[in-house]
């Protein structure tokens, strides 16, 4: 299970949604200024875009890394497309 970057990506992607997702309960039904909430709403949908990009860019790392020390090496010339 630690070679799965999609399955724990998902999954920790998820969970940093789930605590958004409550964050942005909390403030919108808090009792600060329109203007403090409306930043609040971008800084916190920020963030969710910010760790879906490092979900994405730990995966593809992790993949580049396994794809070239792994034994199977098929030459380009042999692939039928």
């Amino acid at each position: 299970m630690g070679q799965d970057t999609v399955l724990l990506g998902g999954l920790g992607f998820l969970l940093a949604a789930g605590i958004g997702w409550f964050l942005l309960e909390k403030l919108q039904n808090s009792k600060l200024p329109v203007r403090t909430k409306r930043l609040g709403t971008y800084a916190l949908v920020g963030a969710i875009i910010v760790v879906a990009i490092y979900v994405i860019d730990w995966h593809s790392s992790n993949y580049k890394a396994a794809y070239e020390t792994s034994s199977i090496s098929i030459p380009f010339n042999r692939i039928m497309l």
